[in-house]
């Protein structure tokens, strides 16, 4: 889920080879509102049928951890994008993680 455009969302996940990870790959567009809005996320697990309790929204800004808590998900904030962790420590997320490796081990 991304606030860029549907199609540049998409192109990119194809040009990165990386859309086979994901079973919904969405970005913005008229028909629904943006991040922080619990939305795109109530989209997504209906389209995926994931039950709330299990999702987990992870992200590299404030608005991606308040639309977590907009939706009433778990957020994990990566520091390696656009924020510190003292910056998305101020929106407590439910965990922070300087290395995406590690997040297999988080949500074990």
């Amino acid at each position: 889920m991304s606030n860029k455009f549907d199609h540049f969302t998409k192109q990119m996940a194809q040009d990165y080879e990386i859309n086979k990870y994901f079973d919904l790959v969405l970005g913005a567009n008229d028909n629904m509102k943006k991040k922080p809005s619990a939305e795109p996320i109530n989209y997504i697990l209906g389209q995926t049928e994931v039950d709330r309790e299990f999702a987990i929204m992870i992200g590299d800004s404030e608005q991606d951890i308040m639309t977590a808590k907009n939706a009433g998900i778990k957020s994990i904030g990566l520091t390696y994008g656009y924020r510190t962790k003292e910056q998305l420590s101020i929106v407590k997320p439910n965990c922070i993680c300087d290395n995406i490796l590690k997040i297999k081990d988080l949500i074990e």
